[in-house]
């Protein structure tokens, strides 16, 4: 396997490494088998002006099984030997204007990827930096105040807040479908609070609940109530579980 790992690897890194553009390429790191459905390459090009187009990308990576772009063409997918190859492309001066802000926690809270994105930054395997872009940065998240994190966590216990007011009408109302959709809202912000609290930058999404379970710094029974969150079985399972999100709502308030 890592040999043809390898070869995707240099293959991705020799196109990419041409574009005037390009800064720096990083690719996470996955430890799954090829044969996992949760198994991918998955690389960020950070750029210093515009993404190339859709022609030239597809051109570039020619060699490789069906390519495609999302609409904006910010993200690309193929094959490359069978294996699952997705490119996400990342324009440096947002990066720059958003640690240039101070890094603002309303606005981090505010994105539907939280703190992914440094997470990316900060876990990425460098397979190129030509100015030393990421040398620079990644130094600056390393020292976020504490004011940023406790700011952050507030947005996150804020939102949860909210999350649980739309779980408690949907409740009432039998709602089913507003219902998983507030709760949904509700994982996601808790989760992200308790990743704010402990001052980790979120793992990808498929890997949040493995990664949260380790962390340090979890409110009382939190991993026994946030199990049982997803887990609804019939009508009866709502009302239970508008009520198990409200005691992780009120821990999340006093995690210190």
């Amino acid at each position: 396997m890592k040999p043809r790992i390898d070869a995707a690897l240099q293959y991705v890194s020799g196109i990419v490494s041409q574009w005037q553009a390009a800064q720096s390429l990083t690719v996470i790191e996955n430890e799954m088998e090829i044969d996992d459905p949760y198994f991918y390459l998955s690389f960020d090009v950070f750029l210093d002006g515009d993404i190339p187009a859709y022609a030239e990308r597809e051109e570039a990576f020619s060699d490789c099984a069906a390519f495609e772009a999302t609409r904006l063409g910010t993200k690309d997918r193929f094959l490359f030997d069978n294996l699952p190859v997705r490119l996400e492309y990342k324009k440096t001066d947002r990066i720059e204007t958003l640690l240039g802000t101070g890094m603002n926690a309303s606005f981090v809270a505010s994105r539907d990827n939280g703190t992914y994105l440094f997470y990316r930054i900060m876990n990425g395997t460098v397979l190129f930096d030509k100015p030393d872009w990421l040398n620079s940065v990644r130094p600056r998240l390393r020292s976020l105040p504490d004011e940023f994190w406790n700011a952050l966590h507030a947005g996150y216990v804020s939102k949860s807040e909210h999350d649980l007011s739309d779980l408690s009408a949907a409740q009432i109302r039998g709602d089913e479908l507003f219902f998983f959709l507030a709760l949904a809202a509700f994982l996601k912000d808790a989760m992200s609070a308790v990743f704010a609290e402990n001052r980790e930058f979120e793992p990808p999404p498929r890997f949040v609940w493995e990664t949260l379970k380790t962390l340090p710094s979890l409110p009382e029974q939190f991993i026994t109530f946030f199990s049982n969150l997803y887990r609804i079985r019939d009508k009866k399972d709502m009302a239970r579980t508008r009520e198990i999100a409200e005691l992780v709502a009120r821990s999340l308030v006093h995690l210190t």
